[in-house]
């Protein structure tokens, strides 16, 4: 059994099963572990050359879920809004967008650094239209 990040172990159940983009899936460790229980998978990484910016500007596929853990913060803060909104209009109806990343405040205050960190409460505000079956912020 492979090693995923913890917030995925935890919460698989709440993805719809099916197909799966992962936007910086790193060495691979979600995609393995969600292949292993029964997900089709797609991992999209820039340091394999994969860049999100042209899966988004170029790809119409729609994606029974779609997952992001701590990477939205390395794009061009246009870049990441373009994303965060093609990840909704580009999963299908009762799918999953599973996502993590950084605020601008507390602990991991990284506003000063030239990425896109999400405001307190915003991603909430994104999400609105959307069911929210888990939402943290710390």
């Amino acid at each position: 059994m492979t090693n995923p990040t913890p917030y995925l172990k935890t919460h698989v159940q709440l993805l719809k099963k099916g197909r799966v983009l992962d936007l910086g899936s790193g060495d691979g460790r979600n995609i393995a572990f969600l292949r292993e229980n029964g997900f089709e998978v797609k991992g999209i990484e820039k340091n394999y050359g994969d860049m999100i910016e042209d899966v988004i500007r170029t790809s119409d596929t729609h994606w029974d879920t779609i997952m992001s853990f701590y990477t939205l913060h390395f794009l061009p803060p246009e870049v990441t809004q373009e994303t965060y909104a093609w990840m909704k209009q580009h999963t299908v109806s009762g799918g999953v967008n599973m996502l993590i990343d950084f605020i601008d405040e507390g602990e991991w205050d990284l506003s000063e650094t030239h990425g896109f960190y999400l405001k307190k409460g915003e991603l909430r505000e994104m999400y609105a239209d959307w069911e929210i079956v888990q939402y943290e912020e710390k």
